[in-house]
C-alpha cells in the first residue's frame, strides 16, 4: 500500500551489509551493559534494546525509526507522566485512515530521500578511487575465484589456483553494481555477483580459445556445456551433439562423457517430445480436413 519493497544483497559484500553489522554492534554493547556476569539472561533485555534503538534519532533518515515505521512515537514511562499536548479533535483526525496514510507516505518519502543522500555520500567516498565498470546483458565476463571453493579454481591450494574463471554470460543487471550470470549446471553457488568480482572477457577471434576447465566436486575435470542439440545411435551406443561453451563446433559425444549434464539431456528429450507431439497433432488435423472434404 505504501510502496515498500525488499532489497537483498549478495554474499561477500561487506560494504552493502555495513548497516546491519553496525546495528548488531550497537545491540551487543547495550546487552553487555545490562546482562548478568554469566550472560545467560540477554534474551530478557532484547525487546528493551529494540525499543531503545528504535526510539533513538537516526541521522541517516533525519528522524526516529518509530516515526518512519509507525508514523508516531510510542509512549514511554516518562511520557505517561506528562499530560497529552494534542487536542481531542487533533487525535480524532490522526485516527482517520486516509490522513494517516498520507502522513506516513510523506514520512517514507523523506526517509527514502535521506537514505538516498546518505547512500550517495557513502558511495562517493568508496568509489573515489575505484574504477567504474558496467556490463551489458549478453556480454561475457570472467569471475574472480577469491571467495569460491578451491576446486572451482582447479586446485587444492588457493594461492596456486586460477584467479579468474569463465567466461560466463551476463543474464541481467540487478541494482547499481550487481549482475546475475548464467552458470553451468555443475557449479553450485549463487549466480549474483558484485562488479568488483567481475572483469570483461576479451575473446581472441584469430583462434578458437579453449574454455576454462571446471573442477567438479568429485575431483574430475570437465568443460562447460551450454546445451544438448542432437541425438543419434551408432549400434547400441547413444551419442549426443554437444554445444560446448566458447566453441563454435558441436561434436558428437558418447553418453558416458556426459554424466554431469543429465538435466540438459532430459531437457533435450522433453523438447524433442514436444516437437513430435506438435507434428502428430498437425498431421491428424490435416487428415481430418482432407477426409471431411471428400
Amino acid at each position: 500500500m505504501l510502496g515498500t519493497r525488499q532489497k537483498l544483497t549478495s554474499a561477500f559484500r561487506h560494504q552493502a551489509n555495513g548497516v546491519t553489522e553496525r546495528l548488531n554492534q550497537t545491540i551487543e554493547n547495550y546487552l553487555r551493559a545490562f546482562t548478568s556476569g554469566a550472560s545467560d539472561d540477554w534474551d530478557e533485555y532484547l525487546s528493551l534494546a529494540e525499543f531503545a534503538y528504535n526510539s533513538r534519532y537516526q541521522q541517516s533518515i533525519s528522524m526516529v525509526p518509530f516515526e518512519a515505521d509507525l508514523g508516531y512515537l510510542p509512549s514511554t514511562p516518562a511520557t505517561m507522566m506528562t499530560p497529552p499536548r494534542a487536542t481531542g479533535a487533533e487525535r480524532q483526525r490522526r485516527a482517520q485512515g486516509k490522513t494517516f496514510l498520507e502522513h506516513q507516505a510523506d514520512r517514507l518519502a523523506t526517509v527514502r530521500c535521506e537514505l538516498q543522500l546518505a547512500s550517495d555520500r557513502m558511495s562517493a567516498y568508496y568509489d573515489e578511487n575505484r574504477p567504474v565498470q558496467s556490463f551489458a546483458v549478453g556480454e561475457e565476463v570472467l569471475l574472480s575465484t577469491e571467495n569460491l571453493a578451491n576446486y572451482h579454481a582447479g586446485t587444492t591450494k588457493s594461492k596456486l589456483g586460477a584467479r579468474w574463471i569463465g567466461p560466463y554470460r551476463v543474464e541481467q543487471r540487478l541494482g547499481h553494481d550487481y549482475y546475475e550470470l548464467k552458470l553451468p549446471k555443475g557449479v553450485k553457488f549463487h549466480p549474483v555477483f558484485h562488479t568488483s568480482y567481475l572483469k570483461p572477457y576479451v575473446r581472441d577471434t584469430s583462434r578458437e580459445q579453449e574454455p576454462f576447465k571446471v573442477q567438479l566436486p568429485d575431483g574430475t575435470e570437465g568443460e562447460l556445456v551450454d546445451d544438448i542439440v542432437g541425438h543419434k545411435h551408432i549400434g547400441v551406443k547413444g551419442y549426443y551433439e554437444v554445444k560446448w561453451a566458447g566453441k563454435h563446433k558441436t561434436p558428437w559425444e558418447p553418453l558416458a562423457n556426459l554424466r554431469f549434464v543429465g538435466d540438459l539431456i532430459t531437457r533435450f528429450h522433453e523438447r524433442a517430445n514436444k516437437r513430435m507431439s506438435s507434428l502428430r497433432g498437425r498431421n491428424v488435423t490435416s487428415f481430418c480436413r482432407s477426409s471431411c472434404a471428400h
